[in-house]
């Protein structure tokens, strides 16, 4: 953000505006509400979680960006129709674009609707980034035949070297799906961001 406002892409008075964006319940209002580090959107435990774009304003050290909470995608043909629109009025303007994606495999249908619709928008697939969310859903079995979930411990991370090598293990599966469903586009590992 700071080198686009230096480069004079993003005017100094105008808030960069970020959008959180993916299928429904993969947790983009529970992420929203870790990066404030308190409850700003309601997560819908038991509703269909957010149906409008609700904008939020991060401040740190004098920085204001606008987070906007966008409906997910892949719930139904008609509410698609309806939150595509919301998606292209907030995308005309938009400075960043995180997608968020959980297991057990994250480019599902809504995913993969998120990501085209971006695209189709025009926007670099460079730009995009992937909140690769609720990795403690990742399961295994662990040479006992017991299915285990991994573990992480807060910041620190996963708890042990296996923990770790499955969620390499699970985002390189999701880099390979996204090579495949969209080969005309590039995209890196490194856009992959994983968190819980």
């Amino acid at each position: 953000i700071e080198v686009l406002k230096k480069s004079n892409k993003i005017p100094k008075e105008r808030k960069p505006k970020i959008l959180i964006c993916g299928k429904t319940g993969v947790g983009k209002t529970t992420a929203i509400n870790t990066l404030f580090g308190e409850e700003v959107g309601e997560v819908g435990h038991f509703s269909r979680g957010t149906r409008e774009d609700t904008v939020y304003i991060w401040e740190s050290d004098s920085q204001n960006i606008r987070i906007v909470d966008l409906p997910g995608l892949g719930d139904s043909p008609r509410n698609d129709q309806i939150f595509r629109e919301i998606y292209r009025k907030q995308i005309a303007d938009a400075d960043g674009f995180i997608v968020i994606v959980s297991p057990p495999r994250p480019a599902e249908e809504g995913t993969l609707r998120t990501v085209r619709l971006l695209l189709s928008c025009g926007i670099p697939s460079k730009h995009i980034v992937f909140g690769y969310n609720k990795l403690s859903e990742l399961k295994y079995p662990d040479g006992q035949g017991k299915i285990t979930s991994v573990e992480l411990d807060g910041l620190i991370g996963p708890t042990n070297r296996q923990h770790s090598k499955m969620i390499s293990q699970a985002k390189q599966v999701f880099f390979n799906d996204l090579r495949e469903s969209f080969p005309r586009n590039y995209f890196h590992q490194d856009q992959i961001v994983e968190f819980d």
